[in-house]
């Protein structure tokens, strides 16, 4: 690999701020592993949003894969509102059968 040697200015307190975070690393190879990290992720950000056009999935996919990509808390959270839902819808049903049978409807 070759090497371009670059300069850039940034406020006093950034430069601080990446010495600090750099740490024992040298200062150039911390700010070029912070610059790949942040181009790689905008490439996938495109080809994820070129993917997404062409496959174009349901609402109901989308919800699926939300639910596979959720963390163990994230899910179970979901889970417990889902039934939660569930519990409410049912309980007003119950409660509006019991209102008609009382008055004879």
């Amino acid at each position: 690999m070759s090497i371009k040697r670059i300069t850039i200015s940034v406020p006093a307190k950034v430069a601080s701020r990446i010495k600090k975070a750099a740490g024992s690393m040298p200062v150039s190879a911390w700010v070029t592993d912070a610059i790949e990290e942040r181009l790689n992720d905008a490439e996938l950000e495109q080809q994820w949003r070129e993917f997404y056009r062409d496959v174009s999935p349901s609402r109901k996919d989308v919800g699926r894969a939300d639910l596979m990509f959720q963390t163990p808390d994230q899910a179970e959270l979901e889970q417990r509102r889902s039934v939660m839902s569930a519990a409410a819808s049912s309980s007003t049903l119950v409660c509006s059968s019991r209102s008609t049978s009382e008055y004879g409807r």
